[in-house]
């Protein structure tokens, strides 16, 4: 299954991260947005690839504090998570 179209992100867009999860069905980080709804119509994906988006370096600060809320929130540290598959990266 797959996510229909006309909820597929675009390109030179701007999004508001709402959430970030790590994703265990796709084994990395992904993004709940604010201006799209991924509802069961979606399943069983629920957020988009973070691997689709950059951040600015004006707005790092406050992606690191969602980074935080999450991994509190997850009880899981995200952060840790980033690290690890970037080190996978380098490897390969």
């Amino acid at each position: 299954k797959e996510i229909p179209k006309k909820k597929w992100i675009s390109k030179g867009f701007e999004y508001e991260l709402l959430w970030i999860n790590f994703s265990f069905f796709q084994q990395t980080m992904c993004f709940v947005l604010a201006e799209i709804d991924l509802d069961e119509s979606c399943h069983p994906y629920a957020c988009f690839l973070a691997s689709r988006f950059s951040i600015r370096e004006e707005d790092l600060e406050e992606f690191l504090e969602l980074a935080k809320s999450c991994t509190e929130a997850n009880n899981w540290d995200l952060l840790e998570e980033i690290t690890k598959k970037q080190l996978e990266i380098e490897k390969i």
